[in-house]
């Protein structure tokens, strides 16, 4: 939905919006609903059902290679996990602490360099 606020805003036909399941957001598994404001990384990913961090890094770190051999400027839209984790790897941090990094701004734009990334990362 988000995509499409911003296509409408920025003249971009909607219809060329490609979907990545990939980049879903962090499965909290029985946080789910839950509040997590204050809550540490570590409490985070040991709840029931959560997602394991490595393979959320893994698949997201799936697209971003893909991301990063494509010509041109290209516009990733995802929710606060997604970024944070991407800051965590960016910085060499462990997956599992992704929800201690500082969270973005809702509808923040940062410009997303993926120097970092190695082939084999």
């Amino acid at each position: 939905e988000t995509a499409q606020i911003i296509a409408a805003g920025i003249g971009y036909d909607a219809r060329n919006i490609a979907t990545d399941e990939r980049l879903k957001e962090y499965n909290v598994g029985a946080a789910q609903g839950e509040p997590l404001r204050g809550m540490t990384a570590q409490k985070l990913i040991h709840f029931p059902g959560a997602e394991d961090p490595q393979d959320f890094a893994k698949r997201v770190t799936a697209v971003l290679q893909e991301i990063k051999a494509m010509p041109g400027t290209i516009l990733v839209v995802a929710h606060g996990g997604v970024s944070r984790l991407i800051e965590c790897l960016k910085e060499g941090k462990d997956p599992e602490n992704f929800y201690d990094m500082p969270k973005q701004n809702n509808a923040e734009i940062l410009e997303l360099d993926l120097s970092w990334l190695s082939e084999s990362t």
